[in-house]
């Protein structure tokens, strides 16, 4: 994600690095002992859920160009940049 999105670690320009963020230190918290307190199905559960969150913002941030272009969140070359991708993966009719 960092590499798509031309950010450090701790420098997220949208929602999309926001959410993987949030997720991967959430995750780092956790020790064994307290997945299994908890109940590892819950665990999981919830796991499922914030992986979905994550797909949902990247979809949003990099592929989603009515929502991106009419949010105004990012500059139009930042725009540009991380829809590059859109480029590559959707051939020219």
């Amino acid at each position: 994600m960092r590499i798509i999105s031309g950010t450090t670690q701790c420098n997220h320009h949208n929602r999309a690095g926001e959410v993987l963020s949030q997720v991967c230190v959430e995750l780092c918290d956790y020790s064994m002992a307290e997945i299994f307190q908890r109940g590892l199905h819950e665990f999981i559960e919830d796991l499922q859920g914030r992986l979905n969150e994550i797909d949902s913002a990247v979809y949003a941030t990099y592929f989603d160009i009515q929502h991106a272009s009419e949010a105004h969140e990012v500059e139009p070359d930042v725009f540009e940049q991380e829809h590059f991708l859109e480029d590559i993966l959707v051939p020219s009719l």
